[in-house]
């Protein structure tokens, strides 16, 4: 049956035609007045500004052949937002391009596995802005003076800067002595050159007697970086409370799809279409950035491991945005269809039956007509908001996607993604389900459009909820055109404004390539509309829809939940393991605490927390007062700190082994310590002091003060006899040291000098090249930093961040790895809800208990929240997100459960009887023996690491060192407890489906060989650099599947509560040692009481078997 246009369509026509004009007039009229744009005088291109770069290193003696080059425009976003709100943009516009210098071609030259590198940033103006020769640390050069320097510095401002010496006002110094020379850096600020307390600076940098560094930059006041952080939380925290209406509705769509699946309503190949074109488009996008990346090359790798990273990103970037796009298409399409029967069915929209239809030229036209609607309101809501006091930054006419290969790449992700992911999730799922859980149609049309506008509170648009309201709008007027067109027309609305706005400076650019292609990938929405045309003027009619409506595609109601299977399952057949299986796994037991008892010294074998955190506080407390300091206003919390850096640990490992190790960290430099914060809101000045768990007195300190507090002037002289004197003070003998850094710094009301020695050669801070270095900054006339380290080459750290072939083949064997296993589980999910074998209500009833739990060990960690509490925040903002996230923690976790909790229903339906009483008395005894041979095997393991470790400690990882469990928390047994239960939850889903992989999937000899090989090369630690590192960490993973290989069969089988059990009462044990020990009474009895916890449970569990298990003799 076929349809033609009625009066009413060429009325709507006629509308639409005048809509689409006015907009256009408007958007033409007054687009720049709503949208004001940074001027940048485009003098020279990226291509012609790289000559000039180049003439400028000749100038300076460098060459720059046989290195790699890479190219980008950069400015300093913070100087530009600092200009625009303090100035206007019109006095900003004047500034940034002219005097500032702002906008910059940066060019880098360099070389893989290289330090020495050149860059040099050239002005759009064609100035030379910035340069920098980086040099290793043991380049050799003069040992110039500062003085002498300094005269080197200017003379190259004066002869080859053309810098007035007399316009330049000096403002600080740093020097420090390298291996083979000594490097100094001076600062000016320029007369003259104030901006509302900002002022222009120059830094020059002389390595040995040679300038290799030149900088021009705008300082920004302290005080205005902090008021407009400030001002920022405010929308970050916003959009932190809109994610939480996001994780719900996200929680709705993933009950729903369950549903769904169970009654086989998905269209998977349509979700499979859209994830895969998300796939391709994204993954090409990631390609197309590839000259870009190249400007920020780690140098610390080779230039093959950056490719195949850069790769291995792309291929992963594409399948999670893929599988995004393919799970919001499942869960809202059927949703969408069994809501509105009577709109075009998502799985038809575009197929050519749809696009002859009278609906989709109606619900396309109206696509069109809303895009430059949208066009002519963001105009005139923002001009209306800008005489009401609003504010945006100004957009900037050039993107380096300009300089990308196929820029247009972008506009077409920039469209689809945003369009399909937010229509999918806020129109075509949100509303219908909303609807049916509140019962009205234009609440459940306002709830879902401002939870979308408020997702965007986080632009930096001010105040904080204007671009919520802003989009919130967009989105009722989107909804309206669902309910009237289908989702045909937001889909089309929402594409055509995303891609036109990445589009737009692809269509200014003035190249024929690049507005033809901008113009193309932009309205490639019009292409099926002028199809529809032309069919209709060809035929005079179209086709009826019949074929191509939700209603034609059919749907099939969700079905209610079980209630019929509420009987329960009979226990599974069981055989108890025998005496013999028994006696083995004591003798396990018994082979781990002879491992125990002759392990090797341990990495922080002294480092015990003796005291408590109040004792901590209090020490930190007294020391801040024998400093003069009182901080009894300051608000306080304490919380424990790893001060190890895991670099210079291996370093001090290899070439000294564990004695020296723990000889460094325990005398030199606390590995470990007890970190109380002092600080108010909103406010700068704060201390932090370190106080050593073992011998209670302070071991580091810092007091931040604002920039512009007063304080002394000192010389360079005094100062340091200050910072002598207080290291003098804390029982330190400087003629063991030697001076290697010296920074100096005039602030605004004070003078700040910095002082960096280095252990001698010989003493007990050195070895080999390594040296522990003592910091101290004196304030004014006060000491503002106390902190140790060790440090070590330059060479070895570089070395040891390099990604080699080993770690880049780790990382992918990981991630692919993990990414099947995902997939293989969550199509045994699927596959099992679609044969309706999942019972849902014992896997709910595990994920409310462990939400209950998560509820607990939140709370009891919620000193931990408040230590990082970023004091340019209000502390009610702050709260607010930290409540949110603590409950988005709370869902999540309830979540993975659940999901845990599925995944062994999915594979052994059985298992839910785990649950009932009756299962203690079938499984318990033989629980108990698992979780004894488990332990057994773990405390082998654990020995041979040990010994391994220690034995070739010049070839092995260095060990690393832990704080006790949970110390962070009010009550550690709590949430070790909380561990424990989770840990047990996840071992068993762990084991649960690597044995139904292994036993129904994996029945091929080669398929087994992968998936082992798979999960060891998983395991290995990505640290590890040398062969022989690699090596003994595979060896660890081998005995380790190969136990794990042979514990399952031998004593879990079928009985599903020793995997729980056992990955419990493990943890439960773990936690227990690490507590023990510690000197600290309290840390004792919550010790002692984990672990009669998890004796009176083997006790529970063993005894709940003897009335009716029996012992099988042995054979």
């Amino acid at each position: 049956m076929s349809e033609k246009l009625k009066a009413s369509d060429y009325r709507f026509i006629l509308l639409c035609l005048g809509i689409c004009a006015a907009s256009l007039f408007i958007g033409i009229r007054y687009f720049y007045r709503a949208f004001p744009e940074a001027s940048i005088d485009f003098r020279v291109t990226r291509d012609s500004s790289l000559p000039l770069a180049e003439t400028f290193l000749s100038s300076q003696g460098f060459s720059t052949p046989g290195y790699r080059h890479a190219a980008m425009f950069r400015y300093d976003d913070e100087a530009k937002v600092f200009l625009e709100r303090e100035l206007g943009l019109e006095k900003a516009n004047a500034l940034m391009g002219r005097d500032l210098r702002l906008w910059r071609w940066a060019h880098r030259w360099f070389k893989p596995l290289q330090k020495e590198e050149f860059r040099v940033e050239v002005t759009t103006r064609g100035e030379i802005a910035s340069f920098l020769h980086s040099l290793p640390e043991d380049a050799g050069g003069e040992d110039l003076t500062a003085a002498q320097a300094r005269g080197v510095a200017e003379s190259f401002l004066a002869l080859q800067m053309g810098r007035d010496l007399d316009s330049l006002e000096f403002v600080d110094s740093q020097s420090q002595k390298m291996p083979r020379r000594t490097d100094h850096v001076f600062t000016w600020k320029v007369a003259g050159m104030e901006y509302q307390s900002a002022t222009y600076r120059i830094s020059v940098a002389v390595n040995g007697d040679r300038v290799d560094g030149y900088s021009e930059f705008l300082k920004i006041p302290e005080e205005w970086t902090r008021g407009y952080a400030r001002l920022r939380s405010l929308n970050e925290s916003t959009a932190q409370v809109d994610l939480l209406f996001f994780v719900f509705l996200g929680i709705a769509m993933l009950v729903t799809l369950s549903r769904r699946v169970r009654a086989k309503d998905v269209r998977w190949k349509t979700a499979l279409a859209l994830g895969s074109m998300s796939f391709v488009l994204q993954f090409l996008a990631s390609l197309n950035l590839f000259p870009l990346s190249e400007y920020r090359f780690d140098t610390t790798g080779s230039y093959g491991s950056f490719v195949g990273r850069t790769l291995f990103s792309a291929v992963l970037s594409g399948m999670t945005l893929g599988g995004i796009i393919l799970l919001l298409t499942a869960c809202s399409e059927p949703v969408y269809r069994q809501a509105y029967p009577q709109h075009l069915a998502i799985s038809r929209m575009f197929r050519w039956n749809a696009i002859r239809t009278r609906r989709f030229f109606i619900g396309s036209l109206a696509g069109i007509t809303l895009t430059f609607f949208f066009f002519a309101y963001e105009i005139g809501f923002y001009l209306a908001a800008k005489r009401l006091g609003a504010w945006s930054p100004a957009e900037l006419p050039y993107t380096d996607l300009l300089n990308t290969r196929f820029p247009w790449i972008f506009v077409l992700l920039g469209g689809f993604f945003p369009a399909v992911s937010e229509e999918w999730m806020f129109r075509a799922f949100s509303i219908p389900y909303l609807r049916g859980l509140l019962r009205y149609r234009w609440p459940a049309i306002f709830l879902s459009s401002f939870i979308w506008g408020f997702g965007h509170a986080n632009y930096p648009n001010q105040p904080f909820f204007i671009r919520g309201i802003e989009v919130g709008i967009v989105g009722l007027i989107l909804s309206w055109a669902m309910l009237r067109f289908g989702i045909l027309a937001p889909l089309i609305a929402h594409y055509s404004i995303d891609a036109f706005y990445s589009a737009f400076l692809l269509l200014r650019s003035g190249n024929t390539y690049l507005i033809a292609t901008g113009a193309i990938t932009a309205g490639i929405n019009l292409i099926p509309v002028l199809l529809a045309i032309a069919a209709y003027i060809a035929t005079r009619e179209f086709r009826s829809d019949n074929e191509a409506t939700n209603a034609a595609e059919g749907t099939i109601p969700a079905q209610p939940e079980e209630a019929a299977r509420a009987e329960p399952r009979a226990l599974p057949k069981y055989l108890p393991l025998s005496r013999k299986s028994m006696y083995a796994a004591f003798g396990i037991l018994a082979l781990g605490v002879l491992a125990l008892t002759v392990q090797p010294p341990r990495f922080g074998d002294s480092s015990r927390f003796r005291i408590s955190a109040s004792q901590a506080e209090k020490a930190a407390n007294e020391f801040l007062s024998r400093m003069g300091f009182e901080a009894q206003t300051f608000r306080r919390i304490t919380q424990p700190a790893n001060r190890t850096d895991a670099i210079a640990t291996q370093y001090v490992y290899s070439k000294g082994g564990i004695a020296r190790l723990n000889q460094i960290y325990e005398e030199q430099t606390p590995a470990l310590a007890w970190q109380t914060r002092f600080y108010k809101p909103l406010e700068k000045e704060e201390f932090r002091v370190n106080v050593d768990p073992a011998k209670e007195k302070a071991a580091a300190f810092r007091h931040s003060l604002p920039e512009d507090a007063p304080g002394a002037d000192l010389t360079e002289g005094r100062a340091r006899e200050i910072a002598a004197e207080f290291l003098k003070a804390r029982g330190y003998d400087l003629g063991l040291y030697e001076l290697k850094e010296t920074k100096s710094e005039r602030l605004k009301g004070r003078r700040d000098t910095e002082f960096v020695w280095e252990a001698r050669s010989g003493t007990p801070g050195a070895l080999e090249e390594a040296r522990v270095r003592l910091q101290v900054s004196v304030v004014g006339d006060t000491i503002g930093t106390w902190t140790h380290f060790v440090k070590i080459p330059e060479e070895y750290r570089r070395m040891r961040q390099n990604q080699n072939f080993y770690s880049i083949s780790v990382i992918v064997v990981r991630v692919l790895f993990f990414a099947v296993l995902l997939a293989l589980a969550m199509g045994r999910i699927v596959g099992a809800v679609r044969l309706d074998e999942v019972r849902w209500t014992p896997a709910i009833r595990v994920a409310l208990a462990a939400g209950f739990l998560e509820v607990f060990h939140t709370l009891n960690s919620a000193r931990a929240y408040w230590f990082q509490y970023d004091s340019t925040s209000d502390m009610g903002v702050f709260a607010l997100t930290m409540i949110v996230e603590m409950i988005m923690v709370i869902v999540g976790i309830a979540l993975t459960v659940a999901l845990a909790t599925v995944l062994v229903i999915a594979c052994y339906p059985d298992s839910t009887t785990v649950l009932r009483g009756e299962c203690r008395r079938l499984w318990g005894r033989d629980a108990v023996i698992a979780t004894i041979a488990v332990l057994g095997a773990y405390l082998i393991l654990q020995g041979i690491t040990s010994q391994m470790q220690y034995r070739a400690s010049s070839l092995a990882l260095a060990p690393s060192i832990s704080l006790p469990a949970n110390l962070e928390a009010y009550v550690p047994i709590v949430s070790v407890i909380r561990d424990a239960l989770l840990l047990g939850i996840f071992c068993s889903a762990i084991l649960a489906f690597g044995v139904h992989l292994w036993t129904r999937v994996a029945t091929r000899g080669w398929f087994r060989f992968l998936l082992a090989a798979g999960l060891i090369v998983s395991l290995l630690p990505l640290p590890a650099r040398r062969p022989s590192e690699a090596a003994l960490e595979a060896i660890q993973r081998v005995l380790f599947v190969l136990l794990a290989g042979w514990l399952v069969p031998s004593f879990f089988r079928n009985n599903y509560l020793a995997y729980f059990v056992s990955g419990a009462l493990v943890t439960l044990m773990r936690g227990t040692f690490s507590l023990h020990g510690q000197g600290n009474p309290a840390l004792e009895i919550q010790a002692l009481l984990l672990a009669g916890f998890a004796i009176a449970i083997l006790v529970f569990l063993a005894r709940g078997a003897t009335a009716t298990a029996t012992m099988t003799n042995d054979k």
